[in-house]
């Protein structure tokens, strides 16, 4: 995320904000190269987030840095929240993700060298504290609420925005890393070649550098889940901004798109003022609910247009934003990648020749011409599942990466194959099944990975699985949550869809139990009637497991009592009667 913009004097023409975009043309003698990555701090003891205080931190790691190699703190309030030194800046990200972002550069091989001064930096103090940093797409292992949470007003409001707006969008603030490359532009039609180019080609970028396949402890199915969160964000806010390949793109274009995404905020006196969802169109009016009557400053037009997040981001430079973050050798390879299509006019041009006949929706993907398999089928590795017309003409196959069983086919003939787009197959590895299961909400904080079940699918004898992974989320209208169950027994054979149900073992108790006939539900909770002295008594009792059709008793009954198995209205409170022992009363 960006440090609040200083500088610039107020807008008093509406033209100023498209020059402002203009400024940023050079010769390409002086374009220059700026990277950005960002990394996760975790504790090694204990494998917990890096936390913002204390003295294993953030700011610790800050205040060491400032001493002993000459950063200069930038700060919110009391809070240092970042670090300035010769043109480059260490930022927050909100979940404390450690982020550099370097000074404009000659060379890819600049850029590697200051990312490796970067890094023994920041390991010369953070590793006698127990403290080392990851570089991937998104956080593998940790939740939500395990993530810290950063001192920085713009935050705050950005998370409360997030929470009402899309469905990832705290996601991504707190448990994602990126890795980026900053590029110049030589003109206005320059601009718009590249920015073209970035946003066709930036699909390749996320291909090729994907690096989040986990999230909160087991594999997503994503070779970066990162990217998959962008999809679930803020649609005003994001995408492949198909009006950039209108006829009459240029920075105009780009400003008008600009001026119609909600604001978050305006930056004043160190603080942070709530513009949440208000127009800067207003503003430039005068007319901006937080701040009526004022105008906005130049300043506060670079900070609007940091908090717009397409594929590709311009400024007074176009930022290149589809990569997942990697280890050392991945960050230092995405600058070079886009150097070299950007500032070779020879490759520029050869790739805006690749891309500039494809319409919006190609841009998303290939076109499925034929399905070569059904559901249910069994493929081998290296086997063609479908074949794929591209935009240039010809087609190519898609294969089976592993052998296994098509459990899914969302491949149909005309429509587009998109990396943004859910799987064309899906594939149970090595015949591997799962069982995906439906649970009442207030059942699922009994559910965890590893828990052993019993499966009774239709047609076919039981089988026996293993929790493999619980939803984290609830469907808001049936109240249901979602169980993964992966099959470890491999016989019966197992047909692909088939219904069932499953029993899954939660714990285990040594109590007294009775039929789930037993007992009776009310306002009051749960009772059961016993015979004590011939005559019907009621008693309220605190139930526990449930199994087999045996409920466990955690209170009001003793072994040896004697209970009711089938209980009722017709038996009331004294009720004189003689009993008959049945087959199952009261067990242990």
């Amino acid at each position: 995320m960006s440090i609040p913009q200083s500088g610039g004097g107020p807008i008093e023409s509406f033209d100023q904000l498209a020059a402002y975009m203009e400024a940023g043309c050079k010769p390409a003698a002086d374009w220059r190269i700026g990277a950005e990555h960002e990394k996760f701090g975790w504790l090694t003891d204990t494998r917990q987030p890096l936390p913002y205080a204390g003295d294993r931190s953030i700011s610790a790691i800050f205040a060491a840095l400032e001493a002993r190699y000459g950063w200069t703190p930038v700060r919110e309030g009391e809070n240092v929240i970042g670090l300035t030194r010769n043109g480059a800046n260490i930022s927050l990200e909100p979940g404390g993700q450690f982020e550099l972002s370097g000074a404009p550069l000659v060379s890819s091989l600049d850029v590697g060298a200051e990312l490796q001064d970067h890094l023994d930096e920041v390991r010369a103090i953070a590793d006698p504290m127990g403290v080392k940093f990851m570089g991937i797409g998104a956080a593998p292992e940790w939740t939500h609420d395990q993530m810290p949470v950063m001192p920085k007003g713009r935050y705050r409001l950005m998370t409360d925005y997030m929470g009402r707006v899309g469905t990832h969008g705290t996601q991504m603030m707190y448990r994602t890393c990126t890795v980026q490359v900053n590029l110049d532009y030589g003109s206005e039609a320059d601009f718009v070649k590249k920015m073209r180019v970035a946003l066709a080609l930036q699909p390749v970028a996320t291909a090729l550098f994907a690096s989040s396949p986990f999230f909160e402890g087991k594999p997503n199915h994503h070779r970066s889940w990162r990217s998959r969160i962008w999809r679930g964000l803020d649609d005003s806010r994001t995408g492949m901004l198909p009006f950039a390949f209108d006829r009459d793109m240029g920075f105009q274009a780009y400003v008008d798109w600009v001026l119609d995404v909600p604001m978050y905020f305006v930056y004043r006196d160190g603080s942070y003022i709530n513009a949440l969802g208000q127009s800067f169109r207003d503003f430039l009016a005068g007319k901006l609910p937080a701040l009526p009557g004022e105008k906005p400053t130049l300043s506060d037009w670079a900070d609007h247009m940091t908090t717009v997040f397409p594929e590709a981001r311009a400024k007074k430079f176009i930022e290149m934003r589809g990569a997942d973050c990697g280890d050392q050798a991945h960050i230092a390879a995405l600058p070079a990648f886009w150097v070299g299509l950007m500032y070779d006019q020879t490759a520029l041009d050869s790739a805006w020749d690749l891309v500039k006949g494809l319409d919006g929706e190609t841009r998303e993907g290939l076109r499925v011409a034929q399905v070569l398999v059904d559901l249910g089928a069994s493929v081998t590795a290296g086997q063609p599942l479908v074949r794929l017309t591209q935009p240039e003409g010809g087609e190519i196959s898609l294969v089976a990466p592993v052998a296994g069983t098509i459990s899914a086919v969302n491949a149909v003939v005309g429509t587009v194959a998109s990396m943004r787009a859910d799987p064309l197959f899906r594939i149970i590895a090595r015949g591997e099944f799962e069982m995906v299961g439906e649970v009442p909400a207030k059942d699922m904080p009994l559910l965890s990975s590893g828990q052993v079940a019993t499966i009774k699918v239709v047609g076919a004898p039981s089988v026996q699985g293993r929790v493999r992974s619980v939803s984290s989320t609830i469907d808001p209208i049936t109240q249901l949550g979602q169980v993964r169950i992966q099959v470890v027994t491999q016989k019966p054979r197992l047909l692909v869809n088939a219904s069932g149900r499953a029993t899954i073992k939660t714990g285990e108790s040594c109590n007294v139990a009775v039929p789930l006939s037993a007992i009776l539900y009310g306002s009051g909770g749960a009772v059961i009637q016993v015979v004590r002295r011939q005559r019907i008594e009621t008693r309220r009792v605190e139930v526990g497991l449930m199994s087999s059709g045996q409920v466990e008793i955690k209170d009001g009954l003793t072994e040896g009592d004697i209970v009711v198995a089938r209980a009722g209205a017709l038996l009331r409170e004294g009720d004189p009667v003689r009993t008959i022992a049945a087959d199952s009363s009261a067990t242990k």
